[in-house]
Formats: structure tokens, C-alpha cells, sequence
């Protein structure tokens, strides 16, 4: 697994992923067209900042510290999000790295292990016993970024198969222990990290 989130701006066959403005996350025009932003991005005018030791809103330096947001949709693009040699994991994938870690005697403490020790509000820091170094770097919806400091979504590469326009993440809250799972509006801004192909 990546040590960090994902920070491409271009897909593996070096094709820019679009920056949308404001709205245009979740405006019906732009569904399927692949996207990414920084959290803070001063085209998305409110960004809630609970993050520890920086200003979250400053791209920059959230860029930085968390990486890129990208939509499910730059997810599932055949032009592949990750680089050569990796993919986004699929819901089964995240799986299989919770069970490894739970079968280490860490059970309903996924979380804790797999946090930065620094980084999380309100003390919600955790381990890093496995070296995941996992940030709060929080989630973009349509005109809004929220979470930084509190939450940590990631993206699978698996849809939620019940044909509506939702994807499976795992996630991460600074007030729990464990690993949730989850699904997001394909729309939605959330962070990446890449799995080593399989030979």
C-alpha cells in the first residue's frame, strides 16, 4: 500500500484530470467526467477547518500534508488513476488489509493502528503501527470541505452494485478506534490510496 494519499494530477497515460469550480461536483452535466481537487481550493468557497498544527484551507499546505480529493469517476477511468503497477483497491482488497491487521490483535482497532500520531483533533491520534500514516483529510461535496482534522474517506474501485450512483469507501473518525465501511456519491470529493498489483 501507498504510505501517503494519492497527489496525480494527470492519469497513468499523462492526461490532465480536470479541476471543476463550485457546483460543478455535483452537477448532473458533469457526471462520468473524472475530477480532483485540494482540499481548501479557493474555487470551492466553504472549507471547515478542524485540522491540528496547520490551515487545512490553505491548499497548499493541505496539499502537502493530505493530497488530492478525486471523484469516483477519475476512479473508474481506463486511463488509470494510479500509477503503473498499482490500482485502487477494490471493497475486497480493503478488506483483506483490515483482516490482516485485526489477526494481529488489533480487532475494532483498525483505526488506532492505521492513524498518523500526529495530525488528528481533539487527541483522536493513533499509532501508525503499520505504517499507513493515515491524515484526516476530510471530503469535497458540491460547494463545501468539510472533515479535515476529524474524518479520513478513501475511495474503492468498487461500485455499489444496486444500479444507483454510489461508490463503496472505507473511512476513518477521530472519535473511533476502528474502520468503518461505507458508500459515497460517486460526485464526492475523497482521498485515494494506491494497492501494488498482484502479479
Amino acid at each position: 500500500w501507498f504510505a501517503e494519499n494519492l497527489r496525480n494530477e494527470h492519469y497513468a497515460n499523462g492526461d490532465v484530470i480536470p479541476v471543476l469550480s463550485e457546483g460543478e461536483w455535483m452537477n448532473t452535466a458533469y457526471n462520468s467526467l473524472g475530477a480532483t481537487a485540494v482540499y481548501g481550493d479557493g474555487t470551492v468557497s466553504s472549507c471547515s477547518d478542524g485540522a491540528e498544527g496547520f490551515d487545512a484551507c490553505n491548499d497548499s499546505l493541505s496539499l502537502s500534508a493530505y493530497g488530492r480529493l478525486y471523484n469516483w469517476y477519475a476512479v473508474d477511468d481506463a486511463r488509470g488513476l494510479c500509477p503503473s503497477g498499482w490500482q485502487v483497491p477494490t471493497v475486497s482488497e480493503w478488506t483483506v488489509l483490515e483482516d490482516y491487521i485485526s489477526s494481529q490483535g488489533f480487532d475494532g482497532m483498525v483505526g488506532a493502528v492505521l492513524k498518523s500520531t500526529s495530525g488528528w483533533y481533539n487527541n483522536g491520534n493513533g499509532t501508525n503501527d503499520f505504517g499507513f500514516s493515515a491524515l484526516p483529510c476530510g471530503t469535497l461535496h458540491s460547494n463545501f470541505f468539510s472533515g479535515a482534522g476529524e474524518r479520513a474517506h478513501w475511495w474503492s474501485s468498487s461500485p455499489n452494485d444496486d444500479g444507483t450512483t454510489w461508490a463503496y469507501i472505507r473511512y476513518l473518525m477521530g472519535d473511533d478506534s476502528d474502520m468503518s465501511s461505507d458508500y459515497a456519491n460517486r460526485q464526492t470529493g475523497n482521498a485515494v490510496r494506491c494497492l501494488r498489483v498482484s502479479d
